[in-house]
């Protein structure tokens, strides 16, 4: 499988900004690009204990981004706010494909101007501006500003949803603290911004057993972390189950309306467990996190309660076939005769059948296939 090329250019861009960062002695600290909501990573100038000094960026490469009259960049509304509540300044490289220029912008500052658009808008950067160790290591370190845990810690309690969501990147650098995990694990219980669950899940996987990039700390960590979770509280379960759902990746469909084609699937078409959530989604690491908040009968029990909002229970029976879970097929069925909701019906459907395939192994081992 070959790589996508706007991924290649991402990595060179990175790449470029690295080689800057080291030739004006100060260190790049880069955010995993499944991690990354508005921040490729953090430049940082000195530090000390546990405060350092940071400039955040974001970097873009190729002939796209210039045209005769210089540098340009379509930037999405959505990363206009994430930066406006940024706790560190941000600032916006683009970079020349043949790396011959590059020009920075300080985007936290822009993106406090009160002229914004719903969807985003086309921002120019000023052509005297090049991004070089010089600029870097006069220009731009004046703006650095100290940040450490404590910080990071208390931009979790922020009462602004885009401060919050700021903390994770920040906290990446200390990942393999135990104190981390502790933090994560407080503001997931308490949190009720559903964009903000989604990525506190999605981060807090990582220490779990995540099936795309987990952070790969030692088994003590990861089991602590585990532990953290337990005794969850039910309420705080309904969040996670609705931003299980609102972080569906779709473009045709809403939520899980896209399930009814189930009952238009020959036998051998039946998704397999895992092809109900998208690869590389969001989802995936809030499921991981539902694996250790959530009991299997839990999941049942939020899939049966008519006072629970109709999204989280079809996350819920979602969530239950996702993780592999089986229940009496009895009970199934009575849930299947009960639902009025055609999506729900057949996430039903759907568990119901892998229940079935799943006992028909357990009796005939020999028989591997579909």
């Amino acid at each position: 499988m070959q790589l996508h090329q706007a991924k290649i250019k991402g990595r060179l861009g990175m790449n470029f900004v690295e080689r800057v960062a080291l030739d004006a002695n100060c260190k790049p600290i880069p955010v995993p690009e499944d991690l990354d909501t508005g921040i490729d990573g953090f430049l940082e100038f000195g530090a000390r204990d546990d405060v350092s000094r940071l400039i955040a960026f974001q970097v873009k490469r190729g002939t796209s981004y210039f045209d005769d009259l210089g540098p340009k960049c379509r930037v999405h509304a959505r990363h206009l706010s994430y930066w406006r509540h940024y706790e560190v300044p941000v600032f916006l490289i683009v970079v020349r494909d043949d790396e011959s220029e590059a020009f920075w912008m300080d985007v936290r500052e822009y993106s406090r101007a009160p002229r914004r658009s719903v969807e985003g808008e086309t921002v120019v950067l000023r052509l005297n501006r090049h991004f070089s160790a010089v600029a870097l290591a006069h220009t731009l370190r004046r703006s650095a500003m100290a940040y450490g845990f404590g910080d990071a810690v208390a931009a979790l309690t922020n009462p602004d949803a885009g401060t919050r969501l700021s903390a994770l990147s920040h906290l990446y650098r200390y990942r393999a603290e135990r104190r981390t995990p502790f933090c994560l694990a407080a503001a997931l219980r308490i949190d009720s911004d559903q964009g903000v669950i989604g990525s506190l899940c999605d981060f807090y996987s990582r220490y779990l057993a995540h099936p795309e990039t987990p952070f790969g700390v030692d088994r003590h960590l990861s089991s602590y972390a585990a532990t953290l979770l337990t005794h969850f509280p039910e309420g705080q379960l309904l969040r996670v189950l609705e931003a299980f759902g609102e972080n569906q990746e779709s473009e045709d469909c809403e939520l899980w309306d896209g399930t009814v084609e189930i009952f238009n699937l020959a036998e051998d078409q039946i998704w397999v467990r895992h092809d109900v959530i998208a690869r590389g989604s969001l989802q995936q690491g809030i499921g991981q996190v539902l694996r250790h908040v959530a009991t299997p009968e839990q999941l049942i029990a939020v899939a049966t309660d008519a006072r629970v909002s109709l999204s989280s229970r079809r996350s819920a029976v979602a969530a239950f076939g996702y993780l592999g879970y089986t229940c009496d097929t009895e009970q199934l069925d009575g849930l299947i005769a009960g639902a009025r909701d055609a999506p729900l019906l057949a996430l039903l459907m759907w568990v119901r059948y892998w229940t079935v395939r799943d006992l028909e192994l357990v009796r005939h081992p020999s028989d591997s296939g579909r």
